[in-house]
């Protein structure tokens, strides 16, 4: 009986251990190059934005080779009922998905289930025919066909020719009407693909780069070269591996008190809650967005980041090589092609990520090399291999807002003072 005490009690220890061991371990900024002075400079500002009414809440996370040297928490999950942000609070992920896309997709490529520039057609067969918008004509749009097929890199770095279809030039008017701009009005992935691979074409697949729905379509690459919805090739391979208990397109009934509420302003700039979105707290998401359909808190958020900040490799767990990361943060783009938006002056894109290419064009500080992305919450994501940071900004105001990233960013580097 005691030896049988002693080995349940054992078993205990370990798993207490182990469980402990999963999250990444706190450290004194001082023994990783920063100061604890300038990184307290973050805290005013954040602070700054919740009292101004600009932010309902976040939490801001930085980490070095792997261990934290900050996190804090501001505001609160839901300002009406003045409730305080919590360490467990859920975040609509919005399009801090691709990255994890991204990466479920180079965990196949290495497996050697494709190649970069595998048309994609020979996965997805509604993409064969694909076309190119030229004009509008009397007789509707003139179309071409495409000097080259969309390939996955394509896919990847946004410059498949696909969009999002929010703008008002004649392509975009073609998605909304068919209904293919908001992935919440396709009932599943397969169907929102094949009925986007039917819409022309902004340009030729290669040609340029514009932000759109491609990540969506390697959600659905995903499901077929691995023979798993997206949902469960994500649980199975990241995040049980990772240790991301709270990540997931569901969010389940016992769990609805943690998420945060979604704020949007009114037309006199008030913070104001939108619950226009019900698809990931009515249970009604059947749209499995690789794109941005992702929910997740800090801590899971954080798992995924040092993994990519480590080379592939998070507590024990390799779910990528080295190499692989690197290919995913080098520019991928063709060159002459430029980024439009101001916030990616000086970057170019990898595999599902920004990418810093040219410090002199850029607005923050940062490394070359270093990549990450955001969501349409505000949320920020970055990695710099070459000093082995990475920042996490977890919050829940739309539109996402450049600034405050930008900002952030340049917080903390400047806080760097040993590299």
């Amino acid at each position: 009986m005691i030896q049988r005490i002693t080995i349940v009690t054992l078993v205990l220890l370990l798993s207490a251990s182990f469980m402990a061991s999963s999250e990444p371990a706190t450290v004194n900024p001082e023994g990783q190059g920063f100061s604890s002075e300038r990184l307290q400079r973050i805290s005013t500002v954040m602070q700054d934005y919740v009292d101004c009414g600009e932010f309902p809440g976040m939490c801001v996370t930085v980490a070095r080779h792997g261990k934290v040297i900050f996190s804090e928490r501001y505001g609160y999950m839901d300002i009406e009922s003045k409730k305080k942000l919590s360490d467990d609070a859920i975040y609509r992920a919005y399009s801090m998905t691709k990255p994890i896309t991204g990466a479920a997709a180079m965990m196949l490529f290495e497996e050697g289930k494709f190649l970069l520039d595998d048309p994609i057609s020979k996965y997805i067969p509604a993409f064969k025919d694909a076309k190119v918008f030229v004009k509008e004509t009397d007789n509707g749009p003139e179309l071409e066909d495409c000097k080259k097929e969309i390939t996955i890199r394509h896919l990847l770095t946004h410059s498949s020719g696909l969009g999002y279809g929010w703008g008002n030039d004649p392509v975009s008017k073609i998605y909304q009407e068919a209904q293919k701009s908001n992935p919440n009005q396709s009932p599943t992935l397969e169907e929102m693909v094949d009925g986007l691979a039917t819409l022309p074409l902004y340009f030729q697949p290669g040609a340029d780069w514009q932000y759109s729905l491609s990540i969506d379509v390697i959600g659905r690459l995903i499901e077929v070269v691995s023979g798993m919805t997206l949902d469960e090739f994500f649980q199975q391979r990241i995040f049980k591996p990772l240790g991301m208990k709270d990540s997931g397109f569901f969010l389940s009934k016992e769990n609805r008190d943690r998420i945060t509420t979604l704020y949007r302003y009114n037309q006199s700039k008030e913070l104001v809650p939108d619950h226009s979105i019900t698809r990931y707290t009515k249970g009604e998401n059947r749209m499995l967005s690789g794109g941005g359909g992702l929910l997740s808190t800090t801590s899971d958020y954080l798992k995924f980041l040092l993994m990519l900040s480590n080379g592939g490799e998070y507590n024990g767990v390799r779910l990528l090589s080295p190499q692989t990361i690197q290919m995913m943060g080098r520019n991928h783009l063709e060159d002459g092609i430029s980024l439009p938006w101001g916030k990616l002056q000086g970057h170019g894109y990898g595999l599902s990520v920004s990418v810093l290419t040219d410090l002199s064009k850029s607005q923050c500080m940062g490394s070359v090399g270093d990549f990450g992305w955001d969501g349409a919450a505000s949320t920020y994501m970055r990695v710099d291999p070459q000093t082995g940071i990475a920042i996490l900004l977890m919050t829940h105001r739309m539109p996402c807002d450049d600034g405050i990233q930008l900002k952030l960013k340049n917080l903390v580097y400047q806080a760097l003072i040993e590299k």
